[in-house]
């Protein structure tokens, strides 16, 4: 991932309570010099990120990282979500078993990172039908939130 920035600027990973409250204390994760970087070998999950000058007024973001394997389940501590069928012409079926928090979200991002669907309120018990009929053919890239993890899958529409 290449960030460009001005050169008043940099990158620092920071924790998610460093990042929630705009502080600047860094991971030992990833860091850019001012004006940006290249950096190399994130791991699956959220990556919090501040301009640690800049952090007290808000300026930063997140990277979000889907692991490629397992593209139909994802499992997490006994929690299982099934997604099926895919590849997927629109409609998908997001199957989640016990046991597991109930989830607060589901989210859905194309390739460049946009939002394409926002779901609050699954049902952690039964299946949940999902459509996706008016989104362009592609990658896309899901996102649940149980409060207490994040768990992502890899959803191709064709």
């Amino acid at each position: 991932m290449n960030f460009e920035l001005a050169g008043i600027h940099n990158a620092v990973e920071v924790s998610e309570s460093t990042w929630n409250s705009n502080g600047s204390t860094p991971l030992p994760g990833f860091s850019t010099p001012f004006g940006g970087g290249q950096i190399t070998g994130l791991t699956a999950g959220v990556h919090y990120y501040v301009c640690a000058p800049h952090a007290s007024l808000g300026m930063k973001g997140k990277i979000i990282v889907n692991s490629i394997a397992g593209i139909n389940d994802m499992t997490d501590g006994g929690a299982k979500i099934k997604i099926y069928p895919n590849p997927t012409s629109g409609k998908f079926t997001l199957q989640i078993s016990e046991p597991f928090d109930p989830p607060s979200g589901l989210e859905i991002f194309n390739i460049l990172g946009e939002k394409v669907y926002d779901f609050q309120g699954l049902n952690s018990q039964n299946s949940n039908e999902i459509d996706l009929t008016s989104v362009p053919d592609g990658i896309y890239f899901i996102r649940i939130n149980d409060r207490k993890k994040i768990y992502t899958a890899e959803l191709i529409k064709q």
